[in-house]
Formats: structure tokens, C-alpha cells, sequence
């Protein structure tokens, strides 16, 4: 069986065994396009060939990405059955640039990994910090008809009630105004990610095992509206934490404290 061919986002290794290469691959991935896949267990030209994996090879992978590469990301790493054959898949994104493979910046052209020189890594740096800086205020691809009205609405309502805004909502295009979410008729990006009708943006949590950061205990991806992702964000974090009980017999009373926060 033929997986698929490898691309700017998808890349192939037949073992573990090819766990620097990879480290470097995931780098060059996320350098050039901010998030892919890597599966072990498939040749280069897509043939899939299985993986021994033992109870540690997951752990090997994770915690080569995690010595190795450079800002840390939080990749899933699975065991899938393709063609009836068993194959490590590494699910990843990231939005640090540039990252780092062994100390070195690598860049994915087509199905390749290029090590960027100095010149090419300073022009790159400066490249994403324009990006990152402007993105807010720069046109997105949204037209208004794709703006959720019953979401602005609802945002209007709710700053009215907290005394942020002096202003009920109207319509559409004069709340955008209003919020310089609009401009000549063109929305900006921030308009986009907080009330679009599709989701644009996506978070990951996780709780580790240890300080290590090696092993998750759980992880948990979405994707939404930023608003709406905040209070997914504030749930998780409330139905994961851990609490601490201190008795004081003298007293008769018992107190609760959630984890990280000390008694007094």
C-alpha cells in the first residue's frame, strides 16, 4: 500500500531508528508552515512498512522532540494501524519561530530539509516579527457576511453590563466600526478570530506526569472563536485542578486549597 507522497507538511521515516532526522524534519515543518505530520513505520515513497513499537518507543520519540528541539512544542504521538500494520504517527503545530533542531534552524523546501544559513535565518526572524506584529490589524479574507451576528451581539450585551461600553449594538457593519474591527468595507484578522462563523484558532492543554514534561496524564485540543475559547480554557483548567485539604482539629474546621496555592 502507498500512504501518500511527503510534502511541505508530511513526512515519512521507516524506523525510530531515524529519530535525529526526524527531530530535524518536525523542525523544518514548523518553520515553514507552523504545523504537520511525521509517521514512522513508511518509506519515503509512502510504502508502509510497520514499526516495532515496545513500551518505550512513544517515550523515546517524545522525549527526542523534547531534548532536541527548540521551543518546546506539544505534539501528540499515537500508535495507528495503517494497511494492517502498525505505525507511529506525530501530530504537531507550534507559532515560536524559529525552532531549532540540535541548535540549528532548518527550513522545509518541498519535501525537504535545507539548514538555513545566517543570512536566511536573520531575514526569516524579521520576517515572522512583521507578521506576528501586524497580524491583528491586517485584511483578513472574511467578508461582513461571514461575521456571526448573534456572537457580536451577544459581546455587545455583555460589555454594556460590565461598564466597558457606552454604546448599545446597532448593526453589523457600524459595531465593527465601532470596535476598528472594519476598515473601507475590509475586515482585519482580529474581527476574524473572535467572530467569525467557523472556528480559526486552536489551543492545546495538557497536565503532565511529571516535571519532565514527557508524559501526559491528559491533552486536550479545540478549535473557535478566541472568546469562546477562553472559557474552555478557564473550564478545563477548573475540572483538572487538584485541591488540598487542611485540617485543624484544634479549630474543628477543615479549609480547601486549590493546588499551587498555600494555606495562608
Amino acid at each position: 500500500m502507498i500512504f501518500g507522497k511527503e510534502s511541505e507538511t508530511l513526512e515519512f521515516k521507516k524506523t525510530t531508528g531515524e529519530l535525529k532526522e526526524a527531530v530535524i524534519s518536525v523542525a523544518s515543518i514548523l518553520n515553514k508552515s507552523g504545523k504537520g505530520e511525521l509517521y514512522f513505520g513508511i518509506k519515503n515513497d509512502g510504502s508502509v512498512l510497520g514499526q516495532q513499537i515496545g513500551d518505550a518507543t512513544l517515550r523515546d520519540v517524545s522525549k527526542a522532540l523534547s531534548d532536541n528541539l527548540k521551543p518546546q512544542i506539544f505534539p501528540t504521538i499515537d500508535m495507528v494501524a495503517i494497511d494492517d500494520k502498525y505505525c507511529i504517527r506525530v501530530a504537531f503545530s507550534g507559532s515560536q519561530f524559529p525552532y531549532y533542531a540540535y541548535g540549528r534552524a532548518y527550513m522545509r523546501v518541498a519535501d525537504e530539509d535545507k539548514q538555513m544559513s545566517p543570512d536566511e535565518l536573520e531575514a526569516f526572524i524579521i520576517r515572522k516579527h512583521e507578521q506576528i506584529s501586524n497580524w491583528d490589524s491586517s485584511p483578513s479574507r472574511m467578508g461582513i457576511t461571514e461575521i456571526d451576528v448573534a456572537e457580536l451581539e451577544k459581546y455587545i450585551g455583555r460589555a454594556n453590563v460590565a461598564g466597558r461600553l457606552d454604546y448599545q449594538y446597532t448593526d453589523v457593519e457600524d459595531i465593527l466600526s465601532r470596535l476598528k474591527l472594519i476598515e473601507n468595507g475590509i475586515l482585519n484578522n482580529t474581527a476574524d478570530v473572535m467572530f467569525g462563523k467557523e472556528p480559526r484558532i486552536e489551543i492545546q492543554m495538557a497536565i503532565f506526569a511529571t516535571k519532565e514534561k514527557l508524559m501526559f496524564n491528559d491533552i486536550y485540543r479545540t478549535e473557535g472563536r478566541v472568546l469562546d475559547l477562553v472559557d474552555i480554557a478557564e473550564k478545563y483548567i477548573r475540572n483538572t485542578m487538584r485541591y488540598r485539604v487542611v485540617i485543624d482539629d484544634s479549630l474543628d474546621s477543615r479549609k480547601v486549597f486549590p493546588e499551587a496555592l498555600s494555606s495562608t
